[in-house]
């Protein structure tokens, strides 16, 4: 029987991962954060909508801050980096914490009327 190329690819979704259709619908929900994992200078250039930058600054301050029940979903430039914060934000509490799969950069080309620009 011959495999599908892009069955083959297709990476398997793991417990603490979301993928894009869900986190779309997910923006219009109450008690949710996307949370930006990348560069100050990155986020400012371009974010998902109504997404906050957490980095080691003020990491402390929004682990106290925000609600610990919330659906928190993290992204990073590709996604590598928030599969492993997701870890950190459990340990400080959050019961609901998952990382974008493939990060921003393919949220941006996915969804680029939910991506803003250039905030100064």
């Amino acid at each position: 029987m011959l495999v599908n190329k892009k069955m083959r690819r297709r990476r398997r979704i793991k417990p603490y991962e979301i993928d894009h259709e869900l986190a779309e619908l997910w923006l219009q929900a109450e008690h949710r954060y996307f949370v930006d994992l990348r560069d100050a200078q990155s986020f400012r250039f371009s974010a998902i909508a109504d997404a906050v930058h957490v980095c080691n600054e003020n990491v402390t301050e929004f682990y106290a801050s925000a609600s610990k029940s919330a659906d928190i979903i993290l992204y990073c430039y590709n996604g590598s980096v928030s599969r492993y914060a997701v870890a950190e934000f459990q340990r400080q509490g959050f019961e609901h914490v998952y990382s974008l799969i493939g990060g921003f950069e393919a949220w941006r080309r996915r969804f680029p009327e939910y991506t803003r620009r250039a905030i100064n």
